[in-house]
């Protein structure tokens, strides 16, 4: 038994002395301070990483990969390095006032992980929980992820929501998030803040991440995705996807989340627009698509396509889905959703009109007319 014993407090000392050198490295390494930097997770993630730390420090990138990325701020933005225990950068700016209260400023944080730290569905769902909602499946995380369209380095955005205040006096909250992948890591940025403020910044934040791109090409051709370019000559090409803006119509050259391109109307009193998307696969399918626009009008969900009126046609050469929703009343003014759809392979395509039921009402010939003009490369 005593044998044992001191058996046991041998185990003990050279876990106790292991642990001592490990801190001892820890904090040898945390000296240099011209040389460490800490890399972060988004906000609330316990991941910390020290890309110089010595070898054999769990979770330690490569020295290569230390910054895969680099990007330009929008005018009057603001960075800083760290700004938090696990935290690459901080970007600030975008001061706008909303609702005529004071002026707020848009903070995004950016942050670095090991392509070991987590999956991408783990990264969502724990913003998921900052926001308030459930979490999601590998089906739902598909429908969250939007493709970074005409950024300099591929990425994905990540456009949440929360749920609606229980008072008035509550802020509804809303998050975007690009995400690009290096050789050996995962790059975040994420702005949170509330809906009035992140809508106002939005356009800027939109630059911002599509000005993300490899240090290996940047100095090569690092203004090749401005989005200043995109009126040269008219409406920009989306990929394969060529249209013709109808009279008294105009393309919107400012950045939307998730959106490839916005076309602008307006009847002199009332104004409108038309979005359009592209995502992977069939985005949940026909039915889960009309109940997210019937949603996005207050609408009841229904059960099968049978209680959504929807035509079949034609959009480039491709057949297609046609739908239009109303919100509940009898306003003219209430608001109102006409969306055609298309897939196309294996992807689908959306353009959404939106804006008063009477103005989609007196803008369906051009809206007909635009549709008609779609024609994609290579069909």
């Amino acid at each position: 038994m005593h044998q044992t014993t001191r058996k046991r407090l041998g185990v003990r000392k050279i876990a106790n002395r292991t642990t001592c050198c490990l801190i001892v490295m820890m904090l040898y390494a945390c000296g240099e301070q011209e040389q460490v930097h800490t890399y972060s997770s988004p906000k609330d993630s316990t991941v910390a990483v020290a890309p110089f730390a010595p070898s054999g420090v769990m979770g330690a990138p490569t020295m290569t990969d230390a910054q895969a990325f680099v990007w330009e701020l929008p005018d009057g933005w603001e960075e800083e390095s760290g700004g938090g225990p696990m935290r690459f950068a901080t970007l600030t700016g975008g001061a706008v006032e909303t609702g005529g209260e004071a002026a707020s400023k848009i903070t995004v944080t950016v942050a670095r992980l090991p392509s070991r730290a987590g999956s991408l569905l783990a990264n969502v769902n724990r913003w998921q929980g900052q926001m308030g909602l459930a979490d999601v499946g590998e089906t739902g995380l598909t429908e969250l992820l939007h493709p970074l369209e005409s950024g300099a380095s591929p990425g994905t955005v990540v456009d949440l929501l929360g749920p609606a205040p229980a008072d008035s006096e509550g802020q509804q909250e809303r998050m975007i998030a690009a995400i690009f992948k290096s050789r050996d890591a995962t790059w975040f940025f994420k702005a949170r803040a509330g809906l009035d403020v992140i809508a106002a910044a939005e356009p800027e934040l939109m630059d911002l991440f599509r000005s993300v791109r490899s240090v290996e090409t940047a100095h090569t051709n690092p203004h090749a995705h401005s989005t200043s370019a995109l009126l040269d000559g008219g409406p920009p090409s989306i990929g394969p996807l060529r249209y013709e803006v109808p009279e008294g119509w105009r393309f919107d050259p400012q950045p939307r989340t998730a959106r490839l391109g916005t076309l602008v109307f307006s009847d002199g009193s009332a104004s409108g627009d038309l979005a359009i998307t592209r995502f992977p696969g069939d985005v949940g399918g026909e039915l889960a698509n009309v109940n997210r626009w019937r949603g996005q009008l207050g609408l009841s969900p229904v059960a099968d396509l049978n209680q959504q009126i929807v035509s079949d046609i034609q959009i480039g050469g491709l057949p297609g889905k046609s739908y239009r929703f109303a919100a509940a009343g009898e306003g003219p003014m209430r608001p109102g959703i006409v969306v055609a759809s298309v897939m196309r392979n294996g992807q689908s395509w959306f353009f959404k009109m939106t804006g008063s039921d009477l103005l989609l009402g007196d803008q369906v010939e051009n809206y007909n007319l635009f549709i008609a003009s779609i024609h994609f490369d290579g069909n």
